[in-house]
């Protein structure tokens, strides 16, 4: 109906979340190599070494994460996908709270996570914004799905 049947296929909902989760990792990797402003005072030298293992666990945070979040929301499927998608934020809004109250003194790995919560959060809202309208007004659906 309203999605292209391309987007229907879990097989490419799964592929675009590879695709996505490749973004906050290709962050993670720079934000390493950033120095970490708040250690740069409590240490003698200048640079610490590279955070390998704090940027390989974050990265498998983030994929489970991705992980789920698509198990939550099941996005290929547009039957009920406003109400799997307000159940799924509730705990992701819990989560980011979470990550959110520890986030002063943070390393800039850490950093990036907190970012990856929080534009994930805005793009279910946004998302959420978007399909509720639809789903809510036959109308509006059937003029879409043209």
């Amino acid at each position: 109906m309203l999605l292209p049947n391309a987007l229907r296929d879990s097989h490419v909902f799964w592929l675009l979340a590879s695709l996505i989760w490749l973004l906050p990792f290709c962050a993670l990797v720079h934000a390493g190599f950033q120095p970490d402003h708040w250690q740069l005072h409590h240490t003698d030298s200048g640079t610490g070494p590279y955070p390998t293992g704090s940027v390989i666990t974050f990265a498998l945070i983030i994929a489970a994460e991705n992980v789920g979040l698509g198990l939550m929301v099941q996005a290929w499927r547009f039957h009920r996908l406003w109400l799997r998608m307000l159940i799924g934020i509730l705990p992701w809004l819990g989560w980011t709270l979470l990550w959110g109250a520890s986030a002063m003194h943070q390393s800039p790995v850490r950093g990036v996570h907190m970012l990856w919560l929080l534009a994930a959060c805005a793009l279910l809202l946004l998302a959420l914004l978007v399909i509720e309208p639809v789903s809510a007004c036959p109308r509006l659906r059937r003029w879409l799905s043209r």
